[in-house]
């Protein structure tokens, strides 16, 4: 058993150590701590007191490149997943797109298939007679110029051949209602068995110079010395020219029927001459008063209107102009016989507004006491009548004057033929004359 001196160490030799392992241990504490951004501040009466180590900044020292690392990663693993969702909705779309494209050659397809049953069920089922019993199905069907029904040639008793020679069918049942029956095209003579055309015996000039060579190399030379010696027995037509010679009644009824007409021709070729001659001046006349009626137009510019000693918020402002008025003339739209009779006169040569009981007449107040149009700022109605009109009347210048020069020419082309028949006939009858005088002094 131990003595109670040596169970005890001595208290001056133990503090030391126990001081400074506690020290250190506090130190490694604070290190391990997260920096505050909290500096307390002393207590009201304690000095401050400076130390050389201070644990706020070497842990945030420390932590930053952690954080960048950090941040960097988590960027990168969001970017990653960002490419992988573009790409998986890249794939999505075009696999979309492959199935829609597989959808639409599938209708295409199926839209084609339905056509040929419609339509083969149309041909055999709805027209032909036999109902599709025959078991054909399309091929060639013939059609009824009456009822406008079809049917199979097979149906009706026709052979191809017969099917295309073809140039009316009239079916059995329509037959009994109509005087119209089945037409068949003229076969080729040469025997090629292809339809020829109604102008000739053969299909083509090929078929019929075969056919020609085909004849000729038949005859034999003794038969054509038979045909020299049997057509030599014959005498050769003399060389004369015979022509018919009408009556002299008939001959001047017709001479006459054709001057009558000719006749009337070129009465009415001069009356429509003379109408555009008429259209023309009228359209002249219609230019005169249009010029007139701009000057006049001109004429009634926009004046100031001064301002009054008491004006509302609606009234003009001083200086502001008093609008130009429409300005258009009535007479401008006058009939052709309104126009015809017009003398010439112009409206008064001094528009200018006038002095009414002290105030200077307006624009508008002229424009209404000439009797034109007073419609200020813009006139829906007469819109632009100035230059409308003008280019109006220049064409239907333009069109008259074509008609009256083409109008002459035909007269001039008929005074022409008239001329030249009246010579012809002179000549004739002097022939005539000349060649019976002729037969009489022979006889």
């Amino acid at each position: 058993m131990a003595s109670p001196a040596h169970s005890e160490w001595p208290k001056h030799t133990l503090e030391p150590e126990v001081e400074e392992r506690e020290e250190r241990e506090a130190k490694r504490v604070r290190l391990s701590e997260p920096p505050s951004h909290h500096t307390p501040t002393p207590a009201e009466g304690e000095p401050e007191v400076e130390s050389d180590f201070e644990p706020e900044d070497q842990p945030e020292t420390d932590s930053a490149p952690k954080k960048e690392k950090k941040k960097r990663v988590r960027t990168d693993r969001d970017r990653e997943r960002d490419r992988e969702r573009r790409r998986e909705r890249d794939r999505a779309r075009r696999a979309r797109q492959a199935a829609e494209r597989e959808e639409a050659k599938a209708a295409a397809a199926a839209a084609e298939v339905e056509t040929e049953h419609v339509g083969e069920d149309t041909e055999d089922g709805e027209y032909c007679i036999c109902n599709g019993a025959n078991g054909e199905e399309g091929g060639t069907m013939v059609g009824c110029e009456t009822c406008d029904n079809w049917f199979h040639p097979a149906c009706v008793g026709l052979t191809e051949a017969q099917v295309d020679m073809l140039d009316v069918y009239i079916c059995t049942a329509c037959e009994e209602n109509t005087w119209r029956r089945t037409s068949y095209r003229t076969i080729c003579k040469a025997g090629c068995g292809r339809a020829a055309p109604s102008t000739s015996k053969f299909c083509s000039s090929r078929c019929a110079f075969n056919h020609a060579r085909a004849v000729l190399s038949k005859v034999e030379k003794k038969d054509v010395k038979a045909l020299e010696t049997a057509l030599s027995a014959y005498p050769s037509p003399a060389p004369s020219v015979t022509t018919d010679q009408p009556d002299g009644h008939a001959r001047a009824v017709t001479e006459g029927a054709q001057d009558a007409a000719m006749l009337a021709l070129l009465s009415s070729m001069r009356r429509q001459s003379a109408d555009a001659e008429r259209a023309l001046a009228i359209l002249a006349r219609r230019q005169a008063m249009l010029g007139s009626a701009v000057a006049v137009w001109e004429s009634l510019a926009p004046g100031v209107v001064e301002e009054p000693k008491k004006r509302s918020k609606n009234k003009k402002r001083d200086g502001e102009k008093d609008p130009r008025p429409c300005g258009f003339d009535p007479r401008l739209v006058w009939s052709d016989a309104e126009v015809a009779a017009w003398d010439g006169s112009e409206r008064e040569a001094t528009t200018l507004p006038e002095e009414v009981e002290g105030d200077k007449e307006t624009a508008l107040e002229c424009a209404a006491r000439l009797g034109l149009c007073a419609v200020g700022r813009r006139c829906e109605r007469h819109a632009g009548w100035q230059k409308t009109l003008a280019v109006q009347l220049e064409v239907e210048v333009t069109q008259l004057t074509r008609r009256r020069d083409e109008l002459a020419m035909l007269g001039e082309r008929i005074e022409r033929a008239g001329t030249t028949a009246v010579a012809a006939r002179r000549a004739r009858d002097e022939v005539h004359a000349a060649l019976e005088a002729k037969t009489k002094t022979k006889t």
